[in-house]
């Protein structure tokens, strides 16, 4: 946050340690919240602009909508999908509502990506650290790391799995069955 958007140019008078919020100048408030919180946190006030670093608990996401929908705001969410296939694929990804916009991006296509570097990468030196990064990565966490892609990491998803079709009510063994 740049000083002149603080109070008086002021981190002192501008956040309250207590409450985790921030005052900027122009009468904006950012409220600075963490996962581990308590879910009831996320109840509370109408919001105008949520980010989300990595995917929420489902059920922060849904006291978040609330609080947005309050005021017709705005959430961003940025992940790395190494979770694979969890509530957000179904909710938001394959969601199809015209109001949701859904974006993959690459690690290489970062340009910020070395920036803080003295000097700042090149193009070349950005491309070389990610072919470094990404070579004894297993694909399906390639896949996620480099592309954002929501992976089905192989074991854990079974793509072809039908309740309907795979599971049969309970039975006995007969003894002679296994020998």
């Amino acid at each position: 946050i740049p000083s002149w958007w603080l109070i008086d140019g002021s981190w002192e008078k501008s956040f309250n340690v207590k409450y985790n919020l921030l005052r900027l100048r122009n009468g904006s408030t950012l409220d600075f919240m963490s996962y581990d919180q308590d879910p009831m946190k996320f109840e509370s006030v109408p919001l105008d602009v949520v980010w989300a670093d990595e995917e929420m608990p489902e059920s922060m996401y849904d006291a978040t909508m609330a609080r947005l929908m309050r005021t017709g705001g705005r959430l961003w969410i940025t992940v790395t999908p190494l979770e694979g296939m969890s509530w957000a694929i179904t909710r938001i990804w394959e969601a199809k509502d015209e109001n949701v916009a859904c974006f993959l991006m690459s690690t290489a296509a970062n340009d910020k990506l070395g920036a803080d570097e003295d000097p700042p990468w090149t193009e070349e030196q950005r491309k070389r650290y990610v072919e470094e990064f990404a070579k004894n990565l297993p694909e399906d966490y390639k896949r996620a790391r480099l592309f954002g892609e929501f992976p089905e990491f192989k074991g854990i998803i079974f793509k072809e799995l039908d309740e309907r079709i795979h599971r049969v009510a309970p039975f006995e063994i007969p003894r002679d069955a296994v020998g």
